[in-house]
């Protein structure tokens, strides 16, 4: 069990220990300097011991978890498929992810800066060093790592960059010495507090959403179930800047299917895939017991009925690297999907519509192509193999911050003012992002 820090007093640093290791010792001494004991894997991990439940039980010791991540993807422990960072980064996400102001601290180098390119020169000696003459396994351990990095900006997490060595060690006392002393003071005080790294991606979500965007998913899978679908597919699309992660956790956290564990996701973890790689990833994210002797649309159906016999089973999918695109999705996956599932429904009986929603960072062109709809669906026959198109999610501007900060209790002089930082130019890149940043976060 994590203890209940009333404060960081030990913190784990958590960095591949030959390239980025003057970044790790440089972070640790600065922590030192606010009588804050450091973990570094190297100081205490014993030969022949089992490092990675060494590392674990560190990590579940720990009031913090700090991660620093450059270019090379590190140690694999023979029986994981994950790197050992990547673990220590999981049980920090196990223990603390769901408190409202985790002691989580994610450290990536700003690209084009110094930093990244010292650490991208380190990885690549380091690579050099353990895979001579082989640059695919060279190359390999670079994609991991970028996976693992996306992963982590894509969790909704907030994440520090940083462009040399100085500014990480600045930015790493500020951060644990803001949530000793900020964030545990309001905290303690019982004051309303939207604190650094710690707003839930579900409040960013309902951030100028109109009532109608919410609705239009809460309806369609009214009809589904109305109609007694096998399925319902929505699709949440929008500009790059939209936000559509956010939204999807606010509409995760309304839970209008009634789920009582967390969605699946399903989008494979390669540059591109295929059809047949989403039918395998679905099937190993749903049915992980399963092991049919071939992998296809057919078994994937059946296995998702007998699983919804008792609560919907719910997938998030990101097809912006599918090939082909939402069209190749509805007609090689989701049409299959829904005709094979019909075919297996009598011998499983009734279940509840499992749901697949699908994300995409530009809007759908309008009219919609054949067999795309607007959701909700008009009143009628409800069709399980059409793709339902909720409205298109728009950037937001400074009305909408306004008044969010607003009902978070700011004066309206203030909230005006951290509006026009936050939005600038109207339709910035990475808004949500930038509403994450601890400049505007420290006191509401």
């Amino acid at each position: 069990m994590p203890r209940e820090a009333d404060r960081i007093r030990d913190a784990f640093i958590s960095a591949t220990a030959t390239d980025a290791r003057p970044y790790r010792e440089g972070v640790g001494e600065a922590l030192e300097s606010l009588k804050v004991a450091v973990f570094l894997q190297e100081y205490w991990a014993l030969p022949l011991q089992d490092v990675v439940t060494l590392c674990l039980n560190r990590i579940a010791d720990s009031d913090a978890y700090i991660g620093i991540f450059g270019f090379r993807y590190g140690w694999v422990p023979d029986g994981e498929t994950r790197s050992i960072t990547e673990c220590e980064y999981d049980k920090a996400l196990d223990l603390w992810g769901q408190r409202t102001v985790p002691p989580i601290f994610l450290f990536l180098p700003e690209p084009g800066k110094e930093a990244a390119g010292l650490l991208e020169a380190a990885a690549a000696a380091v690579l050099a060093k353990d895979y001579p003459d082989d640059p695919v396994r060279q190359a390999e351990s670079r994609r991991l790592q970028k996976v693992f990095c996306d992963r982590m900006r894509s969790a909704g997490r907030f994440v520090n960059t940083f462009a040399t060595l100085p500014a990480l060690r600045e930015r790493a006392l500020a951060a644990v010495a803001i949530w000793n002393e900020e964030i545990l003071r309001s905290s303690l005080s019982r004051q309303r507090t939207s604190a650094i790294q710690a707003i839930p991606a579900s409040e960013l979500g309902a951030i100028g959403r109109e009532a109608d965007d919410v609705d239009a998913v809460d309806e369609t899978y009214g009809a589904a179930v109305d109609a007694n679908a096998v399925g319902v597919c929505l699709v949440l699309h929008g500009a790059e800047d939209a936000g559509q992660f956010h939204f999807l956790a606010y509409v995760e956290q309304r839970n209008p299917w009634e789920i009582s564990g967390a969605a699946r996701n399903i989008t494979p973890p390669h540059d591109q895939f295929d059809i047949l790689t989403l039918v395998a990833t679905a099937l190993q994210a749903t049915a992980p017991d399963l092991n049919p002797p071939a992998v296809t649309v057919d078994v994937l159906a059946t296995a998702l009925l007998e699983r919804s016999r008792h609560q919907s089973i719910v997938m998030f999918l990101t097809v912006d690297r599918l090939s082909g695109g939402l069209d190749a999705f509805r007609t090689g996956f989701w049409m299959p999907l829904v005709a094979a599932a019909r075919t297996a429904a009598p011998t499983v009986g009734r279940t509840k519509p499992f749901v697949v929603v699908v994300t995409m960072t530009h809007e759908v062109p309008t009219p919609l192509a054949p067999g795309l709809a607007a959701a909700p669906p008009a009143k009628g026959p409800f069709d399980a193999t059409q793709v339902m198109v909720t409205p298109a999610l728009g950037a937001l501007d400074d009305d909408d911050v306004v008044r969010w900060l607003r009902d978070h209790g700011m004066k309206r002089a203030d909230a005006q003012a951290l509006a026009a930082r936050v939005i600038g130019d109207g339709r910035p890149r990475g808004v949500f992002d930038r509403l994450n940043t601890a400049n505007f976060w420290a006191r509401i």
